[in-house]
């Protein structure tokens, strides 16, 4: 059996040793309490604490010289006092750059930042952590550093490609954005970028984008039930499609020629057709902008469009006044 290797643990020399194993013995020594009286520990071997978070380690509550408790990963410990570092293993070929703060970038698009990375089972470390990038909903590789959004390929780009024309965009050659080798990106300008995305066909226009299901009729019903105020959550649910074709084809970036005679969303709220009344709590119909009028005992149908009041008219039934407002709607969509 090897025998142990007891070393001092840094910062608590004198009160604690620690051998490869993880296990640790506290010292024999005097120390006074806090009414003055000397009292005295004999050796100890303590018992970790297990967490169960984070894939589960061990940890130590250490007590130092002037009485102060704090716990230590049992892992760490061992790796620390015995120096146990294994070298980063880059790939063939791999160089690597300074990029931003402590973080370094590599010529075959992967990140690490300039801190330990321990190993909970063989209690080692090293002196770099690679950095996991995730893809932003548009494929494209982006972490979110300190508030800001950060893109991989323009990350490789500008610590390895020279930008001498000062081009704003990076384009991925092959087309594939999970590419992010240096030898397939290339500084381009933002009419470049978009003439190689529709020349590869990254860039689908019309009833291609988005999703292959939306047809021309489909768009023209989404963008006027968004102008109507219809919550946006509804239109993604009746039509399935996610929140970001539904504003797209609303705002006339997506099917632009397919609903160009209904007009866009700018953006601001008031172009959504009675979209306040759409969340009040007086709401009595389940519709909006259609409410039961107690004094006349009627339903009353409101409607809104671009600031001005296309309908407000009472009607014996609930149906009548709904039908009433989706026409009037309707049809300034149509004359716009």
């Amino acid at each position: 059996m090897k025998k142990q290797i007891w070393k001092d643990i840094k910062g608590y020399e004198g009160l604690y040793k620690l051998n490869e194993s993880g296990e640790i013995i506290s010292l024999p020594h005097r120390y006074s309490d806090q009414w003055g009286n000397v009292r005295y520990t004999p050796t100890k071997k303590l018992k970790p604490t297990y967490r169960a978070d984070f894939g589960g380690y061990y940890v130590y509550g250490l007590t130092n010289s002037k009485h102060k408790l704090k716990q230590y990963q049992m892992h760490i410990l061992v790796a620390e006092t015995f120096d146990r570092r294994i070298k980063f293993v880059s790939l063939p070929n791999e160089i690597w750059k300074p990029a931003f703060d402590q973080y370094e970038v590599s010529n075959l698009g992967r990140v690490r930042s300039h801190t330990r990375n321990y190993q909970k089972d063989k209690m080692t470390y090293s002196d770099y952590r690679l950095i996991s990038f995730t893809n932003n909903g548009h494929g494209y590789l982006a972490i979110n550093y300190k508030g800001n959004i950060k893109y991989l390929h323009r990350i490789v780009a500008e610590a390895f490609i020279t930008n001498e024309k000062n081009l704003p965009e990076v384009n991925h050659i092959d087309g594939d954005k999970k590419n992010n080798c240096v030898n397939n990106l290339e500084w381009v300008t933002k009419k470049e970028n978009m003439q190689h995305a529709q020349k590869t066909g990254l860039a689908m226009q019309g009833s291609k984008s988005w999703n292959t299901n939306i047809t021309p009729k489909i768009a023209r019903q989404i963008k006027i039930d968004f102008i109507n105020g219809i919550p946006t959550t509804k239109i993604m649910n009746k039509y399935a499609v996610n929140r970001h074709a539904v504003l797209s084809i609303a705002k006339g970036k997506s099917f632009k020629k397919e609903t160009s005679n209904v007009p866009n969303y700018s953006g601001n709220a008031k172009d959504r057709a009675n979209l306040k009344k759409c969340k009040s709590k007086r709401n009595t119909s389940g519709y909006v902008g259609v409410n039961f009028d107690k004094r006349s005992g009627k339903w009353r149908a409101r409607a809104y469009f671009s600031g001005k009041n296309i309908v407000d008219k009472e009607f014996s039934s609930i149906q009548q006044a709904v039908e009433c407002r989706e026409k009037a709607l309707n049809s300034v969509s149509e004359s716009n």
